[in-house]
This record gives C-alpha cells, sequence and structure tokens, in this order.
C-alpha cells in the first residue's frame, strides 16, 4: 500500500525547514507501523516557534479507547520521546520521568532524529497490551496492561474507581497488536 505525504503530516504548516525534513523522514517509516494498527488517523500533530510534536494513539478499536499516546517532542537539536499523560497535549514531557527518554545532538540532522524516534515508536507500539477483566452479573472491572510490565495504562470499572486487588481476573485477552493484521 502506497502512503500518502499529506495524509500523514501536514508540512504546510511548518516553516521550518528542520520540521519538514524531520517529518518526511518520519513517514518514509510510517509503512512499518500499519501491521501494528498505526494510521494517520492515529496521529495528531502540533507546533510552536521552537517544538514540533508528534503523537499517535495505541488504541483498542473494539473497546473505542485510546490507550496509550506515544509522543515525539521536537526541538531541532533535541528529543524527547515518551508517553503522554494527559493524552491532550497540554503538559510538556518531563525529561527527569524515568519514562522519558532524552536525545540531544547539536550536530544532528532532522533525519537521524526520525530515525531514532522511529525505532522507539516502533518498539513501544509493538509492546502487547492485555485487558484483564473481572466481572458478574453486578459490576465490572477492566484493566489495559503492558504485558510485559504489568503496568497498568489504562482502566474502566462499573463504579468509576480503581480497585485493590481483585484476585486473578475472570478473562485475559490480547487486545494490542491487533491479531488479524499481523
Amino acid at each position: 500500500m502506497r502512503l500518502n505525504l499529506s495524509e500523514w503530516f501536514h508540512t504546510d504548516e511548518c516553516p521550518a525547514q528542520w520540521e519538514i525534513e524531520f517529518l518526511h523522514a518520519l513517514y518514509v517509516h510510517a509503512q512499518q507501523w500499519q501491521h501494528l494498527g498505526i494510521s494517520f488517523d492515529d496521529m495528531l500533530m502540533q507546533r510552536d516557534d521552537s517544538l514540533l510534536t508528534v503523537a499517535f494513539d495505541v488504541s483498542s478499536k473494539e473497546y473505542r479507547k485510546v490507550l496509550r499516546m506515544l509522543r515525539i517532542d521536537f526541538y531541532g537539536t533535541r528529543i524527547l520521546l515518551g508517553d503522554d499523560e494527559t493524552y491532550q497535549l497540554v503538559t510538556d514531557l518531563n525529561p527527569q520521568n524515568l519514562n522519558v527518554i532524552s536525545f540531544e545532538d547539536i550536530n544532528g540532522t532532522p533525519q537521524a532524529f526520525a530515525d531514532f524516534a522511529a525505532q522507539w515508536l516502533l518498539r513501544e507500539a509493538s509492546r502487547a497490551i492485555e485487558l484483564h477483566e473481572w466481572g458478574n452479573s453486578r459490576s465490572y472491572h477492566r484493566r489495559w496492561i503492558l504485558a510485559d510490565t504489568g503496568q497498568c495504562v489504562s482502566m474502566s470499572d462499573f463504579h468509576c474507581k480503581m480497585r485493590g486487588e481483585l484476585g486473578p481476573p475472570d478473562r485475559v485477552t490480547i487486545v494490542h497488536p491487533p491479531q488479524n493484521k499481523r
């Protein structure tokens, strides 16, 4: 399937050449993400004078739920990579957070930064997410969990609250990456 740059990235919104070069280089990697269920519909982009932010939603289409928002903040000579904790791009990624990767190279090219970001995105978007479900006729509780670390990335509950120890789940299902797109 041939990709269309203008569907993925609106380079006309980027006046700086380094932004355009970064987006073109990142776009080259986009075909690698399709089997993970990531398309241009899952991408958000915003910019200001010194920062280009590109974020990708990792979603469960079945549950109509964004499970993670993988975010790339590119400053021209520095890049920050991590999960957007707000899912709204309203706060800065914190380089002091252990889950945020920071890379700086004053001689780095936009291509090199895009390659670095694309490798990280592919690795993170490839991580399996399991849905753990507990339920009976009166209530339910769901947790979406990174399979490799056990970290809860999202939850849903009949009473809208996080619960303590629930015992083993009644059902565990892998919801990401999409099983039918491999």
